[in-house]
């Protein structure tokens, strides 16, 4: 491992680490939206509860409404490749982990179908007359659903690490958390849902349908916001992890990937500050924010795989990886990755014949 990612590595490993990375990315995206969307709909529910629910809806809520279980769905579908693909990299310690989890990894399911429920439940035209702590619990609901979802994912990636210490763990029961990274996440995710959001709202006013001002800065901020607390959250792991982790973060392997982190923070910000400055949704910017944002999810999840693999026995698995590969399950992998790609457009396309009439029909009420 030291060249930089994805090259040192056998054709079978290194094939199946990019597309792992390459489909963890865009899941991550999704899951984004989910996290930092069901907290802001939470915020928003707060307001209108401290004024007695007489705080009229903003655009931004509405959209998050509507389109919160369609991400949801999206968020856990884009999951399916990733899964499969850690499951063949890292089997031993994945299926481990799940099991020194036991119940909190069982709670998963449940949770997201609670989650995914309540989503519903928030963009039902009934619940909109509803008290607004009763709106408020419901936000919270599917909120808490999300977060605990994906601390136990944390959790279950840091006891992977810790093979010498399973006994242990086994033993007293006391698993090491993960919640100290799902700061991270939490921060990176406003950022994600800005740019996401900024699309939503991009297309609305392509259609005539003017998006206010205030809207345009509320999103620039919480980028600008996201990025500040995320490049706080990433140095502060960075200065209180151990030698070892902060060898591999900054080692061969992942380092193009940490200056790639950086200047993907570095690009939204600067964008951000150009939104902020023309009030307006711009193409160019959302673009460039829209890079800047991938950008910085591809370095962080190739510096996240460089500590596992500094764990990890990854010279014992080269031989399981070339088996794998060699059971000729490509083809039929991408022709229903094609299919599922027309699919989820064809629902994209659905959802937003949708919205539009909504949209434009509520445009005087949610502006």
């Amino acid at each position: 491992m030291d060249k930089p990612f994805p090259f040192g590595f056998p054709p079978p490993t290194a094939f199946y680490l990019s597309l792992y990375i390459a489909s963890w990315v865009v899941h991550v995206a999704f899951m984004h939206y989910v996290l930092a969307g069901t907290a802001y709909l939470v915020g928003a529910g707060l307001a209108g509860f401290i004024q007695g629910g007489a705080r009229a809806e903003s655009l931004v809520t509405r959209t998050l409404r509507d389109w919160m279980p369609f991400a949801v769905s999206m968020a856990i579908t884009a999951g399916v490749a990733p899964l499969i693909f850690l499951q063949i990299l890292y089997q031993r310690q994945f299926y481990t982990a799940n099991l020194l989890l036991f119940d909190r990894w069982m709670a998963i399911l449940p949770a997201l179908i609670v989650g995914f429920y309540l989503t519903y439940l928030l963009k039902a035209v009934r619940t909109e007359s509803w008290p607004a702590a009763a709106r408020l619990l419901i936000a919270i609901g599917a909120f808490l659903c999300f977060a605990f979802t994906g601390a136990t994912w944390s959790t279950n990636h840091v006891v992977s690490l810790k093979a010498g210490e399973w006994a242990c763990f086994y033993e007293s029961g006391v698993l090491v958390s993960g919640v100290p990274r799902v700061f991270i996440w939490f921060a990176s995710s406003f950022g994600t849902l800005a740019w996401l959001v900024g699309w939503q709202l991009f297309a609305l006013q392509r259609r005539a349908l003017v998006v206010p001002v205030g809207i345009v800065g509320r999103l620039a901020a919480l980028g600008l916001a996201s990025v500040a607390c995320t490049a706080l959250a990433v140095g502060m792991y960075y200065l209180y992890a151990d030698s070892r982790t902060q060898a591999a973060i900054v080692g061969p392997l992942a380092l193009p990937y940490l200056l790639a982190f950086i200047g993907g923070l570095l690009i939204q910000a600067v964008f951000w500050l150009a939104a902020l400055r023309a009030r307006r949704l711009g193409a160019l910017c959302l673009w460039v924010a829209s890079a800047g944002g991938l950008l910085s999810l591809l370095g962080v999840a190739v510096m996240r795989e460089a500590v596992r693999l500094r764990d990890v026995d990854v010279n014992g698995l080269f031989a399981r990886h070339a088996d794998a590969r060699s059971v000729g399950g490509l083809t039929v992998f991408v022709t229903f990755a094609v299919i599922n790609a027309l699919l989820i457009a064809w629902g994209f396309r659905l959802v937003l014949r949708g919205l539009r009439r909504h949209s434009l029909g509520a445009a005087s009420r949610v502006l």
